[in-house]
């Protein structure tokens, strides 16, 4: 994904999903990405803090893709 951070990922929802905001084929996207999906497709580990689901979601953006 050839994408741009526009702003920092935040735990939103009492923990339940990270959200932020990113420049892609020059429009502004904002994106949510939901716990269960990290634990399920990212590896992150039930009861994780918050500090261990940004590092999880942003230690592999590689795993990220734009449909």
């Amino acid at each position: 994904m050839n994408a741009t951070n526009l702003t920092e990922a935040t735990v939103v929802d009492g923990g339940l999903a990270v959200a932020f905001e990113l420049i892609a084929a020059g429009r502004v996207v904002k994106c949510t990405v939901s716990r269960e999906s990290l634990q399920h497709y990212f590896w992150l580990q039930p009861g994780a803090d918050d500090a261990r689901v940004l590092k999880i979601l942003l230690g592999r953006r590689n795993l990220w893709v734009v449909s």
